[in-house]
């Protein structure tokens, strides 16, 4: 009778820390992390090397409750982000660079959790580096630039062109031919401009790049728009 007894609070004290534990890894919450290919990262969460080599996308799928201070790198850039989990919550972020500032944006539900997120630096580099899109060997294939061209001729509206263009720029590889074709498009002037200074940076053979110029009429805006190309060029030149 004494054996059963033991027997029974044995089993009962095997149940409950199994329930303890299972509950503990239901808590975890996960981290995602996705990026443009130009903005491969390395992940440090609290300190620790999430990943060897540079990746466009990471996900950690056990995060426990409470601060944590995540550190981002890429190329010569890096970013501390803090973000304080709550159970069960999926928290996902998209990498962006913009004004030399690597960006953590939250995305999905990750929004709701907003005031849970912060950033605690972000500093630019000494040298400002190259915004262009790495790792391209090739701008995109004829056939995939005229899908993308297409869809920008279907816009009605020159700034939603614009901001097409824009958008195309940070995510794939254009030359400067293509990039021009697609300035064309754009009938305000001052569209052109911000597009052409947005962009100009992340044009896959940036040698090549003055040939915007032709699409400008004004004087003032063809001297502000080559100034800047050579600044982007020099700063390109500096990147190993």
């Amino acid at each position: 009778m004494k054996h059963l007894m033991k027997s029974n609070w044995f089993s009962i004290g095997v149940i409950l820390v199994t329930c303890l534990f299972s509950h503990e890894a239901v808590a975890q919450s996960k981290l995602s992390i996705s990026a443009p290919d130009s903005l491969a990262f390395t992940l440090f969460l609290d300190g620790a090397q999430m990943n060897n080599q540079a990746f466009s996308q990471l996900s950690i799928f056990e995060v426990g409750t409470g601060k944590h201070e995540l550190k981002i790198k890429v190329a010569k850039l890096e970013s501390v982000f803090q973000m304080n989990a709550k159970k069960l919550v999926h928290y996902q972020f998209q990498l962006t660079f913009a004004n030399n500032l690597l960006q953590l944006l939250p995305v999905g539900e990750s929004k709701l959790q907003a005031s849970q997120f912060q950033i605690l630096s972000s500093e630019p580099n000494p040298e400002k580096i190259y915004g262009g899109l790495k790792g391209c060997e090739q701008a995109l294939s004829l056939i995939e630039f005229e899908s993308e061209i297409e869809k920008l001729k279907a816009m009605p509206f020159d700034s939603q062109r614009k901001q097409a263009l824009k958008d195309l720029c940070r995510n794939k590889c254009l030359s400067a031919n293509q990039v021009v074709s697609c300035l064309k498009l754009l009938e305000l002037e001052e569209n052109r401009l911000d597009a052409m200074i947005d962009v100009v940076s992340r044009i896959f053979d940036i040698e090549n790049a003055r040939q915007m110029l032709d699409l400008l009429y004004l004087d003032g805006n063809k001297i502000l728009l080559d100034k800047h190309i050579t600044q982007i060029k020099q700063n390109s030149e500096k990147q190993p």
